[in-house]
């Protein structure tokens, strides 16, 4: 062993082993996180989004918002073109935070749910908005099926002519199996 190994070595041994990646398909993990992190916007922000969709949009629509974290997107999606946005989380912490910090909104609607299993009834939403959730879940145990249902409750929570916007991280093909 070279000394530039023993080096590497001896980091290591006093740092510990090296942690897993987070688990962003795991409550436990962003209930600990919205503990001590403020308002968060992955990607981007609705008012950066908005030129891009208003054509979509007559402000009528009823929306949801799955995996709606502490992000100020359902705030500013209410504030700029829709009358109602039902947003949604699995993290009770998230959720509370939320109701606290929009209490007096009443155009915004929060519930802890798992975008999963919807309790929501079928053909609801005329639109439906996932921006970084479905990349949080690939992230986390079972993937593949995670997405599975929750593209299917999304699908069944969809009013006929609704309309679903998944903002990600990832290339399109990695999300379009054609």
């Amino acid at each position: 062993m070279n000394e530039e190994d023993k080096n590497f070595d001896q980091i290591e041994e006093e740092l510990g082993e090296e942690e897993d990646p987070p688990n962003y398909g795991d409550v436990t993990y962003w209930d600990s996180r919205y503990q001590i992190l403020e308002d968060f916007d992955w990607y981007q922000t609705w008012n950066d989004l908005l030129s891009a969709f208003a054509p979509f949009f007559t402000g009528d629509e009823l929306v949801l918002n799955i995996g709606c974290g502490n992000s100020r997107m359902s705030f500013e999606m209410a504030e700029t073109t829709f009358k109602k946005v039902i947003s949604i989380d699995f993290s009770n912490v998230v959720i509370d935070q939320m109701k606290k910090v929009y209490s007096d909104n009443k155009k915004l609607e929060w519930h802890v749910m798992d975008c999963t299993a919807l309790t929501f009834k079928s053909e609801t939403f005329d639109v439906v908005f996932d921006k970084g959730t479905t990349d949080s879940i690939l992230c986390g145990d079972s993937p593949m099926y995670s997405v599975y249902k929750t593209l299917s409750e999304v699908s069944r929570v969809l009013k006929s002519s609704g309309l679903f916007f998944m903002i990600s991280y990832a290339k399109p093909e990695s999300r379009l199996y054609i």
